[in-house]
């Protein structure tokens, strides 16, 4: 993020470009779009935890039937650009991001990350709940497990992170079948 800063910094006065006869400016501002983990690292906060919310000073509770923190406080102070740089919430922070001497606003311009919070958590309860209420067989199961592990090696090069697996193990709990 270093380089980032640094070329943004060398760019916001304006440039040329050969061939163009106006004069082009950068802007910074607006979302900053991530997934979770990356969100952490440019922001060195926490991605989990009792004060891992973004958007809020809540502290979390642990909830062990689901195995996560929640935040369950919904009239908590909420965070502010001014907040977040002046650390007020000290176990929410790892240390100061490169990104804070740019004009981003640390708090606004990170929205939560949809894809991590809402998509696959949703998927992952949808299909637990299909496979317990349509009474699929252990064949079945299998075989769509089979299919999954077939589609993982069409997988792009570019999309470095490892692809997750349908979890026979889980599927064996919901209908209580050895498979």
């Amino acid at each position: 993020m270093e380089d980032l800063v640094h070329e943004y910094k060398e760019l916001q006065n304006g440039f040329m470009i050969e061939n163009f006869d106006e004069e082009l400016r950068l802007e910074v501002g607006g979302p900053v779009v991530a997934d979770m983990p990356a969100k952490a690292g440019c922001c060195y906060v926490k991605v989990g935890g009792y004060y891992s919310c973004d958007k809020c000073t809540a502290k979390g509770e642990w909830n062990r039937a689901g195995k996560t923190v929640i935040f369950k406080d919904l009239t908590c102070v909420l965070r502010t650009d001014g907040s977040f740089r002046a650390r007020k919430q000290k176990d929410h922070h790892h240390g100061k991001s490169i990104l804070e001497e740019l004009d981003v606003d640390m708090v606004a311009d990170f929205p939560i990350d949809y894809m991590h919070c809402t998509c696959l958590g949703t998927t992952k309860r949808l299909l637990v709940i299909y496979i317990k209420e349509s009474r699929l067989s252990k064949v079945a199961i299998k075989e769509a497990c089979e299919l999954y592990k077939t589609t993982l090696s069409s997988k792009p090069t570019e999309f470095r992170w490892k692809t997750s697996t349908l979890d026979l193990d889980k599927f064996e709990k919901v209908q209580g079948k050895t498979i």
